[in-house]
């Protein structure tokens, strides 16, 4: 297979006789719940979502709308090769009667890149079984078999684990299909059981294939190492839920930056390191920055303090150089809401002193008081979110009714028969919502701005 940078493939799949015709509209049922128009932007199309978002639906109804088009579930075919085939008394005989295929060097150097294994042969058939699950995929009524020899010992399918044997099936697939050209492919997840350094291999070896095809090949997937290629191309979309349908955002959407930021995590290199005053302040801006700004939650590291005077103490002596280095984070310092007379004095002494200062701003209120109130007004969202019954933790509210806001939180995780973090988490989460239905959400955000720790 060619190694050439991702990027110069996707060009060259634009501007390849399939990519003249794209973006392409496909319109589907609109009594499926999914968005009725999906505008694929590239030739090659990742679509990514969270789990039961309804990706592989997606990938049903466009399948049905593009005619001719083939879909193909990789996880179902790999369960079919290692169970139900794969336990046949017949298979030797199989190998032994059935002569083995041609196969290209770019299809035997895919495979080999795909699993990290320099193999020393391998050997590929194509055995006749009657309702093989592979006939409306490749034009007959046949099932692979794959043999391989590595460090002197053969080995066959059947004692593969299920990334070898998922590298050799979709390269087979691939390399097998009949008349393939110009037929539209679906894969649902082709890279579930491979490991992070062969995912990118398959990024290579969808984009080859779809330039040799002259065909769209469109990708349901779970795997950053895809859906980065995808993004960097502007060649995916994400499904996410609004409410009680679905929604498409395309790689022109201002909001797909943020949405990617908050569905995947820190997957970045850290930027900032956010100081806060104890363990709730802590909980409640990882929540809050994950919710309000997801792009400066994902380049973010989060510590939390033993009170508001460690971290004016150290806010205090930690000088911010006027020229920040190359490779130095950055530090903020977020306090507790009800400490608005002490940050208020303390930036006003440092506003008379020589030398910059690192961002110190409030949260948008008293951690505890935020997560008791808000839970108390919504008690089952909370014990959903706990996976306890909502009778069961109105019960322990009655109970501790009246305690002051810490000692109330400190309560509910000492007895709410959940581990302290998570119980923190949700909380902390019912609190952010809170926040967010009343505009305390916009208004923190507006704070980090005017601490240029984000964009206004």
């Amino acid at each position: 297979m060619r190694i050439l940078p991702v990027q110069r493939r996707w060009a060259e799949l634009r501007s390849s006789e399939v990519g003249r015709d794209f973006p392409r509209t496909v319109l589907i049922d609109s009594s499926s719940g999914l968005p009725p128009v999906v505008e694929l932007p590239t030739p090659l199309t990742l679509i990514f979502g969270l789990n039961g978002v309804g990706k592989t639906r997606l990938l049903g109804q466009i399948a049905a709308s593009m005619g001719g088009a083939k879909l193909v579930s990789l996880h179902n075919l790999v369960n079919y090769l290692h169970t139900a085939f794969g336990i046949r008394t017949d298979v030797a005989e199989f190998i032994e009667e059935t002569s083995p295929l041609s196969i290209s060097n770019e299809h035997l150097s895919a495979v080999r890149d795909l699993v990290r294994r320099d193999y020393e042969e391998i050997r590929w058939y194509a055995v006749p079984i009657m309702d093989s699950p592979f006939r409306e995929l490749v034009g007959d009524d046949v099932v692979p078999i794959f043999v391989v020899r590595h460090g002197g010992v053969e080995y066959d399918f059947r004692t593969m684990g299920l990334g070898e044997l998922s590298a050799h099936l979709l390269a087979w697939l691939l390399s097998y299909s009949r008349d393939s050209r110009g037929v539209p492919l679906l894969l649902d997840e082709p890279e579930a059981f491979l490991p992070p350094p062969s995912r990118g291999v398959v990024l290579n070896y969808l984009l080859e294939a779809a330039i040799k095809r002259q065909a769209p090949i469109i990708v349901a997937s779970h795997s950053l190492e895809l859906i980065r290629g995808g993004l960097d191309a502007e060649s995916a979309l994400l499904l996410t839920e609004t409410g009680n349908s679905t929604a498409l955002i395309g790689p022109t959407s201002q909001d797909l930056a943020d949405q990617v930021a908050g569905l995947f995590g820190r997957s970045v290199d850290s930027e900032w390191l956010v100081l806060c005053e104890d363990e709730c302040g802590y909980v409640l801006a990882y929540e809050a920055l994950r919710r309000f700004a997801p792009q400066l939650w994902q380049r973010s590291n989060f510590l939390w303090c033993k009170g508001y005077g460690d971290i004016e103490t150290i806010w205090k002596h930690l000088p911010r150089p006027p020229v920040k280095p190359e490779g130095l984070v950055n530090f903020a310092f977020l306090a507790d809401g009800d400490m608005v007379d002490e940050v208020t004095a303390a930036t006003k002494r440092a506003s008379g002193e020589a030398g910059m200062r690192w961002p110190l701003i409030l949260l948008p209120g008293d951690p505890d008081e935020l997560m008791k109130n808000a839970a108390e007004a919504n008690v089952g969202l909370l014990a959903d979110r706990l996976n306890i019954s909502e009778g069961e933790l109105s019960g322990l509210f009655m109970r501790i009714r009246g305690r002051e806001p810490h000692n109330w939180v400190q309560d509910v995780v000492d007895s709410s028969g959940v581990e302290r973090q998570p119980t923190l988490r949700a909380l902390a989460h019912s609190a952010v919502l809170e926040l967010e239905r009343s505009g305390g959400g916009k208004e923190f955000r507006g704070v980090l701005a005017a601490a240029k720790m984000v964009r206004g």
